[in-house]
């Protein structure tokens, strides 16, 4: 950022204009050198296997670009306006996309294992078959985005379910119990006793690991998941807790998270799909 403005170095602006055969000679000739494109407008710009890896390019406007099979390992792409980009195949491992605009961008196929897409704004955007393994994707929005075969973007744990991590004030949860009360996995607690004295349930030591998709700690679910879990005798109870009390949302999952406490509300009428005694 010089005054103010983020303002790319001049030299490097000349040559990406110039195209992607001019500037991949260009970094072949720097190695060592890291490409300043920050600020940089490269509206609708033909990048197709542009080397861009490590590049810095926070705030560029790349609206429309063409970055097909382009090499941006590690790039800094914050705040980037990328609305309409077509990525497809683009190398994006361990780049940062926080903030990044990627409304309606194509990123087909494209690998961005270990990105950080935190906040990034992908509605719209056409990520079928991408590779998105532990990509952070806390507050990204993902609003009509096409996931069909995309690895690591689970739609269970982007919005809403990931969402509850940053709701405020008491929300709802199920836990699915046996018919002594346990729950299905055991773990020697007695949720209907929890129900009946009003006790606070508690396993501090609950696994805040998200790659561990079923550990220790207080496992609840969405209603649809316990709903699919359920078998005869078993009984679904009604949970309240706050955004705090929450260890893990797994990456894998398909509507179950942990808790480190919790208050046991209420059992639910399955058959009624209400909750017994009002």
């Amino acid at each position: 950022m010089r005054g103010g403005t983020p303002v790319a170095l001049s030299e490097h602006m000349d040559v990406i204009q110039r195209g992607p055969a001019a500037w991949n000679e260009w970094r072949d000739a720097r190695t060592e050198e890291r490409p300043d494109l920050l600020g940089a407008k490269l509206r609708g710009l033909d990048l197709r296997e542009a080397r861009l890896a490590g590049a810095d390019m926070v705030g560029a406007d790349m609206r429309a670009a063409q970055l097909s099979h382009a090499d941006l390992r590690g790039a800094n792409l914050s705040d980037a306006d990328l609305r309409g980009a077509r990525l497809r195949e683009a190398d994006l491992e361990g780049a940062t996309l926080a903030g990044a605009l990627l409304r309606g961008a194509d990123l087909r196929e494209c690998a961005a294992p270990h990105a950080d897409a935190t906040a990034a704004d992908l509605r719209g955007a056409d990520l079928r078959g991408a590779d998105f393994t532990r990509v952070e994707v806390m507050d990204a929005v993902f609003t009509d985005a096409r996931l069909r075969a995309c690895v690591g973007v689970n739609p269970y744990r982007i919005q809403p379910l990931y969402s509850r991590r940053l709701e405020i004030g008491p929300q709802v949860a199920y836990k699915l119990v046996t018919p002594s009360g346990e729950g299905t996995f055991a773990g020697g607690i007695d949720y209907l006793e929890a129900l009946a004295t009003g006790r606070m349930v508690r396993i501090p030591e609950a696994n805040t690991d998200e790659f561990e998709a079923c550990a220790a700690g207080i496992n609840v679910a969405t209603m649809v998941w316990a709903l699919n879990e359920w078998q005869e005798g078993y009984r679904v109870l009604e949970v309240a807790f706050e955004a705090d009390d929450i260890a893990a949302i797994p990456w894998t999952s398909d509507g179950k998270f942990r808790l480190f406490r919790c208050q046991v509300t209420r059992e639910m009428d399955l058959e009624h799909n209400e909750a017994a005694g009002g």
